[in-house]
């Protein structure tokens, strides 16, 4: 618990009649259960400490989740907070400690200085410190070293342990499909302790059968096909339910039975573990501020671990069946295929099973389909249309017409429309475009509102806001439940929206800088639709839902929608040789 011991004593020198804006900053390292608590501990303390003290402005109240505290790249609300100072809308900011607020000290650093530039104050409870008396920074600048010392130092204290105990074949069990954990521990010769699995029967038989049929040449594909049609279930991960929060935009409805995936099947036959062994250092972890984890390919030594538990198949069984499954697969000396991003990545939205679409052909004409449809696992997940990326172009372009009427009509199919949509509009055919009057005035005014998405983002007043609301309903739970839902439910959307609004900030910046070189007038406006797909998309949509080929919905930067309908696809009007262009030169 803490203590409101020491405040007293904070040096605020404060202009006669003024009043600082305070904020706070909550790190926990982990997502787990019991670091619920504690950040609800914290977030009750400081919210509290802050609307106690007349002489402060509240500023709100930034976090993050789950995140480590040596590396600042990641962590959505410790940048927040840093812009926000440099915004001048934040005075002063109280975190519970330097190791809170950041075990690197690179991004230790760099976060002073950004707080020096803007005039920002900072005081850390625990530590006792505060950067508005000057002789702090030493100190401040000692202990930040001091801290991520720590973290190299029990990063090496790790790496110490697992050099001993890994050739010893000392690794914790897991409880993967076909075992199950005991209740039990096994305690090695060295003292080394970890939990105890056995068998599950009806799984093990399932395991059995995946590696029979992979070593007689069946397919992954084949393989879940088999097992759907058998109505065999899959039994959910063990960590399913481990994480706080559960990230929904992209993923898989939970109200579809996914089944058996041929990626599943891909892994299970990959684990050596079926086999009674355990290979150690398959992957390993890069250094211990970025805990980005690699694929070991020879950089650390590799164990194997045999008869570490009870076995389900014969090495023999595992063996041949990984050696047929590897055939004509890429070897692990080949390079690795790193994803692409295009400017509608992570943007598309299937309706129907709300997975994202992915793309390939990308060398040629790219073509954008929902993965669900293509799983050919037994079961009917999907059944949304492939799209092709001018198809998707043109709408998105439609979509900008329509909301903002930037022309006298409601632009149909029609060859100019398509023209204009498809970045396909010349100088000649301007002048038969019929634009309204609000198309001159239309990069000002979307400049504008860019603008002010960029400065008016008060996540954290108004997440305190329903929050503050939702405890009195919860105060009086008599008759408003039904509010009480409804304001929980706004107040995990507006979550979802301010994240994802953060997370386009870069590209907005981007955009508008973009924005202001464009020309005047009906110009621009040609300009900014025919380069507005080139790398701009994610700067005004936060997803487009994809119900088919003629049906979209766009959401908008601002949370707004616009539904869309496409009255032809872009196959119904465009020559064969927009598409296949090297063909029919070779026909001709």
């Amino acid at each position: 618990m803490y203590s409101n011991e020491g405040h007293e004593s904070l040096p605020l020198k404060l202009p006669k009649g003024s009043r600082l804006k305070v904020a706070a900053y909550i790190r926990v390292s982990t997502d787990l259960a019991d670091q619920k608590n504690s950040y609800e501990t914290q977030e009750r303390y400081f919210r509290q400490l802050l609307h106690g003290n007349p002489e402060w402005i509240f500023a709100g109240i930034y976090s993050d989740y789950g995140i480590s505290g040596t590396s600042g790249q990641k962590r959505t609300g410790f940048k927040r907070i840093l812009r926000h100072c440099t915004e001048n809308r934040i005075d002063r900011i109280i975190c519970k400690s330097i190791s809170r607020f950041a075990r690197n000290t690179l991004d230790f650093m760099t976060a002073l200085n950004i707080l020096r530039e803007s005039g920002t104050t900072i005081y850390f409870e625990e530590d006792g410190l505060d950067t508005s008396d000057q002789t702090s920074h030493f100190i401040l600048t000692t202990l930040a070293a001091i801290a991520q010392e720590e973290s190299r130092s029990i990063s090496a204290n790790i790496r110490w342990g697992n050099e001993r105990r890994f050739p010893r074949g000392e690794v914790r069990n897991q409880a993967i499909y076909g075992y199950r954990y005991t209740g039990s521990h096994t305690v090695s010769e060295n003292g080394y302790r970890y939990r105890t699995v056995e068998i599950v029967d009806e799984e093990a038989a399932v395991i059995r059968r995946i590696f029979k049929q992979a070593a007689q040449g069946s397919s992954c594909v084949e393989i879940a096909r088999d097992l759907n049609c058998r109505h065999i279930p899959v039994r959910p991960s063990p960590y399913a339910n481990r994480r706080l929060k559960h990230a929904s935009r992209g993923q898989l409805h939970s109200t579809i039975d996914e089944g058996w995936t041929a990626g599943q099947i891909r892994l299970i036959l990959a684990n050596e573990r079926y086999s009674g062994d355990v290979l150690i250092q398959k992957t390993y972890t890069e250094n211990y501020l970025t805990h980005r984890s690699r694929k070991n390919r020879g950089e650390v030594s590799q164990y194997r671990a045999r008869n570490h538990h009870p076995a389900i198949i014969s090495r023999e069984l595992f063996e041949d069946a990984n050696r047929i499954r590897k055939t004509g697969v890429l070897s692990e000396n080949s390079p690795s295929r790193r994803p692409v991003r295009y400017p509608f990545s992570q943007t598309l939205i299937c309706g129907s099973c709300g997975r994202f679409y992915h793309v390939r052909n990308t060398a040629r004409n790219p073509i954008w389909f929902c993965p669900s449809t293509t799983r050919n696992n037994g079961k009917n997940l999907c059944h949304n249309h492939k799209i092709y990326e001018e198809q998707i172009i043109r709408m998105f372009r439609r979509a900008i017409l329509e909301r903002f009427r930037l022309m006298e009509t409601c632009p149909a199919d029609q060859l100019n429309a398509a023209d204009i949509m498809s970045g396909h509009f010349t100088k000649k055919q301007r002048t038969g475009a019929v634009f309204s009057g609000a198309a001159r005035n239309f990069l000002p005014q979307m400049l504008a509102h860019l603008e002010s998405i960029q400065k008016m983002d008060f996540a954290e007043r108004d997440r305190a806001f329903l929050q503050r609301s939702l405890r009195k309903i919860s105060a009086h739970p008599d008759g408003r439940e039904q509010e009480r839902e409804l304001l929980a439910r706004q107040l995990n959307y507006m979550e979802d929206y301010w994240l994802e609004l953060e997370k386009s900030y870069d590209c907005r910046a981007q955009a508008i800088r973009w924005m202001y070189t464009l020309p005047e007038g009906n110009d621009g406006l040609i300009e900014f639709l025919n380069h507005v797909t080139d790398n701009y998309v994610k700067a005004f949509v936060l997803s487009v839902t994809v119900h088919d080929s003629l049906h979209y919905t766009v959401h908008w930067f601002d949370d707004s929608r616009t539904q869309v309908e496409m009255f032809s696809n872009v196959r119904d009007h465009r020559r064969a040789d927009t598409h296949c262009p090297k063909k029919n030169r070779h026909k001709k």
